[in-house]
């Protein structure tokens, strides 16, 4: 008898099966319709990097990346490191990284806070349209 589920991915049959497991063990998840459990595994996985971070999110319809850019210059001068998550590009400490789409996947959000507590960052800033 498979494992997977006939309506899952093969992909994600570990989550299924971990999240199964967390629950019967007591730990408490808050599950969305369907990142919840992603998000959740993922983030526990890492150590929880965005407990790490100060944490911003900039949403708009104009302004996003200005006022980002304003803050971080002024975050900067005070000697913080900061992340950015931006619709074209990110920035994980002095590093520019392309932006594979403009909302990232709970599990690659995950793994790029994780990359910015690495490399000393403090503050992360994340722009959605």
């Amino acid at each position: 008898m498979p494992l997977q589920p006939a309506w899952a991915q093969p992909r994600n049959v570990a989550l299924l099966i971990a999240g199964y497991l967390l629950v019967h063990m007591g730990v408490r998840l808050w599950m969305g319709p369907t990142l919840g459990l992603d998000d959740a595994v993922h983030a526990a996985v890492l150590g929880r990097p965005a407990d790490h971070l100060e944490l911003v999110g900039v949403t708009g319809t104009n302004g996003k990346t200005t006022t980002t850019y304003l803050i971080d210059g002024v975050l900067q001068a005070a000697g913080r490191s900061v992340g950015i998550l931006g619709t074209v590009q990110y920035r994980i400490g002095n590093r520019l990284v392309e932006a594979s789409r403009t909302t990232p996947e709970a599990s690659d959000l995950q793994h790029l806070f994780r990359e910015m507590v690495d490399s000393g960052c403090t503050h992360a800033f994340c722009l959605e349209e």
